[in-house]
C-alpha cells in the first residue's frame, strides 16, 4: 500500500488549491457561491475574519499603508453591496471584483495564509486517512 508524507501531501494539496481556487488574489472577491474570499480561496465572509487580516490601502504617494479600522469596515461593506447587486449571480472570475475596493493584502501575507491553509488541510487529510495510511 502506498503511503504519504507531510511534504508530498502538502504539495499535492497546494497544487489542488491553486488549480481549484485560482489566485492568489490580493483583494476581496465574491466566489461563485457569493462568499467573500481572498488569497487562494480563503473564506473571509464573517466580519471578524475580514477585519483580522492586515489590509493595506494606497497611501497617495504610490505606495501602500496599513488600512484603518474604518477603511476595513468600509471595504467589507462595499463587498457586501456587491453581493446585493449580483442578486445571486456571482462571477467565476475573481478579477471581476478587483476594482470593487482599493483594499489589498501584501503578497507575503497571501502566501503566508496559503501556506497555513495547506498545512491545516494536510493535517485534516492525515487525520481522516489515519496514521496507518501516512
Amino acid at each position: 500500500m502506498d503511503t504519504f508524507n507531510d511534504t508530498g501531501a502538502q504539495e499535492t494539496i497546494r497544487r489542488h488549491l491553486l488549480e481549484s481556487e485560482g489566485g492568489p488574489f490580493r483583494y476581496p472577491y465574491l466566489d461563485s457561491n457569493g462568499i467573500i474570499t481572498t488569497g487562494v480561496g480563503l473564506n473571509i465572509n464573517r466580519k471578524q475574519d475580514f477585519h483580522a487580516l492586515p489590509w493595506k490601502v494606497p497611501d497617495g504617494n504610490g505606495g501602500m499603508r496599513r488600512a484603518s479600522q474604518s477603511e476595513i469596515r468600509e471595504a467589507f461593506e462595499q463587498v457586501r453591496q456587491e453581493f446585493g447587486l449580483r442578486k445571486g449571480r456571482f462571477e467565476d472570475k475573481a478579477e471581476v471584483y478587483e476594482d470593487a475596493t482599493q483594499i489589498r493584502l501584501d503578497v507575503a501575507d497571501v502566501i503566508a495564509r496559503f501556506n497555513q491553509e495547506s498545512r491545516e488541510r494536510t493535517a485534516d487529510v492525515r487525520k481522516t486517512l489515519g496514521e496507518h495510511a501516512w
